[in-house]
């Protein structure tokens, strides 16, 4: 499997990463489906393993995905994979709770913890804000880089990420959030802007 430097990580990761949204198995968030049927944890787990014997290092998961069900999963996996051979990644953002914001300091704190626990590590390598909904104004987003950097100085997460659907809408957040890797849908119909790819981007690939 070739490898890659990620993004301003300076890590070495393999060149496609694992994606675990279907490790959470079927849900709803939100009144909306965000997640995907007929897939045992059996079955996450057997590709977890395949995954890592081709040299896949890199997984990616959320907190959002099975409700932490997914991160569940891969934190089951450390008594034969060793965590230290992982380069893991989860997000943060897409559940509000009880708040009227995706980005609620508070919130995001008891999901950070929630996470660690999931995954059953004191530190997660990238952690990204999972989109760029900051509120109709922007008005959010400074609590949320606030955060998301006090999690970096705390030590529990080594690089932060910012993720969106749209390239363009990465592109309006990137030098504020100062990330040190973006991930916008890839598909090879879309066109992603050189300013994005000198992140050097971990990609979310979608199959359709």
């Amino acid at each position: 499997m070739k490898k890659i430097i990620l993004g301003r990580t300076n890590q070495e990761v393999s060149i496609i990463s694992l994606g675990a949204w279907s490790h959470g198995k079927q849900n709803t968030n939100g009144g909306s489906n965000v997640g995907w049927a007929n897939q045992t944890d059996q079955d996450s787990k057997n590709a977890l393993l395949k995954s890592f014997s081709l040299g896949l290092n890199h997984w990616d998961t959320a907190d959002v995905y099975g409700e932490g069900h997914s991160e569940k999963i891969i934190g089951s996996m450390w008594d034969e994979i060793s965590r230290k051979e992982i380069f893991l990644a989860t997000k943060v953002g897409w559940d509000k709770g009880p708040n009227k914001n995706w980005y609620d300091p508070d919130y995001m704190s008891s999901k950070m913890h929630q996470s660690l626990k999931n995954l059953k590590t004191e530190c997660i390598d990238l952690l990204y804000l999972h989109h760029c909904n900051f509120g109709k104004n922007d008005e959010h987003l400074d609590e949320a880089i606030e955060q998301i950097s006090r999690f970096k100085d705390e030590g529990k997460t080594r690089f932060i990420g910012l993720s969106d659907w749209s390239a363009k809408r990465i592109m309006k957040f990137i030098n504020h959030v100062n990330p040190d890797v973006v991930q916008p849908l890839y598909l090879s119909l879309i066109h992603i802007s050189e300013p994005t790819r000198r992140y050097a981007i971990s990609y979310a690939v979608f199959c359709l």
